[in-house]
């Protein structure tokens, strides 16, 4: 599991560069997309260096992932229809979106924004009514609360979704880097049984958490960071650039 892939992908236009908008209003961030395996019937967990099937192609290794660009595993710059939100706090993430999306959600948009603790502790420690009411009253929009990231495929058995995002995942506190890479390592492994076929999964990190390029001039030593990649080949999923 600590090879994981990444592909290299068109920016897109419509949903895609809505989330990318909406995810820039909320802070700076470093964020991974998973790419589904399901289209090739393929998952990283077991695959070594020399047996992994993407070898054969043009590829360069940094940090022990490879680096490539196959088409066949993604089609992550399509337009979604359904998108889960998870571990949602006051819910401004999920109105920022919404608002965004306001004629994707005319012509049809599906999304669930969830959080994992009850209503109540939504109003009430984290200020988060004004947004609930907005997104109660908004068509195409379902909001659930006391939903655990790392439960999806029990919680929404037989359900999918096009995009399953996790805004600022973090277990309380400081100094946790094993927990909070268990937390991640469960909720890619819940988030495969939810996705539909060529979806994927968008996790926003600060930078300097994930352990991937996209950390930039902040980027750490790996075995100081939360590896987002080698949590997210648990659920079998790749890195996309």
């Amino acid at each position: 599991t600590s090879q994981c892939q990444q592909r290299c992908c068109t920016q897109g236009s419509g949903m895609s560069a809505v989330m990318r908008s909406c995810l820039q209003l909320v802070a700076s961030r470093d964020v991974v997309l998973g790419s589904h395996l399901r289209s090739v019937g393929r998952k990283l967990r077991g695959f070594g260096p020399s047996t992994t099937p993407w070898t054969k192609t043009s590829a360069l290794r940094d940090d022990g992932f490879v680096l490539s660009s196959p088409s066949e595993l993604s089609s992550a710059t399509v337009k979604p229809q359904s998108i889960l939100l998870c571990g949602e706090g006051d819910f401004s993430f999920a109105r920022a979106l919404t608002m965004s999306a306001a004629k994707e959600l005319d012509d049809g948009l599906r999304v669930t924004a969830t959080s994992f603790e009850p209503a109540e502790d939504t109003t009430k420690q984290w200020g988060g009514s004004e947004n609930i009411r907005f997104l109660s009253n908004t068509p195409g929009v379902d909001l659930l609360h006391g939903i655990d990231a790392t439960m999806l495929d029990t919680t929404f058995e037989g359900q999918t979704w096009d995009r399953v995002c996790f805004m600022f995942p973090h277990i309380a506190g400081k100094g946790r880097i094993s927990l909070n890479r268990e937390l991640l390592a469960g909720f890619f492994r819940a988030a495969e049984a939810v996705l539909s076929p060529g979806g994927a999964v968008e996790v926003a990190l600060v930078a300097g958490q994930g352990g991937t390029a996209a950390d930039g001039d902040v980027r750490r030593d790996y075995g100081d960071t939360w590896q987002a990649a080698t949590q997210a080949a648990e659920g079998g999923f790749v890195l996309v650039n």
